[in-house]
């Protein structure tokens, strides 16, 4: 099977978000953590990681095949979003390690950050590199969180 830069990048953002997913899931347990709903968020991160795993290396219709050569400018819009939307399943996990080294962490606060992360980590496997609306709207919105936390 030919890897194509779109099937590379896919492969290596399913399986970070699976790896992460899996660590959670795995520190969670391993340190007994009792934040409500911490297996949930890792079973989300490892689930996204597995169904773009499988979107990425599922066999493809003939008619579904993407049309044409991608230009440079797509490509760096492409990662300028993935890139973008990064930063801000960034932010939140440093939001949540602020969270919780705090003496007595807000377990609701803790649960939305964790949702929003993983939130985010879905919507960054929606995005395809031949869909310029998804790239450009993921590049307007998560651009101006980032700035505004920067």
């Amino acid at each position: 099977m030919r890897m194509t830069k779109q099937r590379v990048w896919r492969t290596t953002v399913a399986t970070g978000s699976s790896l992460i997913g899996l660590s959670y899931a795995v520190l969670a347990v391993h340190h007994g953590f009792d934040v409500p709903g911490e297996l949930v968020h890792a079973a989300l991160f490892l689930t996204a990681g597995i169904a773009l795993l499988h979107h990425t290396f599922k066999r493809q219709d003939e008619g579904s095949q993407m049309p044409g050569p991608l230009t440079s400018q797509q490509v760096a819009e492409y990662e300028c979003a993935m890139e973008t939307i990064g930063n801000a399943i960034a932010e939140r996990s440093q939001a949540i390690h602020e969270e919780r080294s705090k003496t007595e962490p807000d377990t609701v606060v803790l649960s939305k950050l964790r949702q929003e992360q993983a939130d985010l980590v879905v919507e960054r496997s929606r995005i395809s590199i031949d869909d310029v609306d998804s790239v450009r709207r993921a590049i307007d919105i998560y651009g101006a969180q980032v700035r505004a936390k920067i």
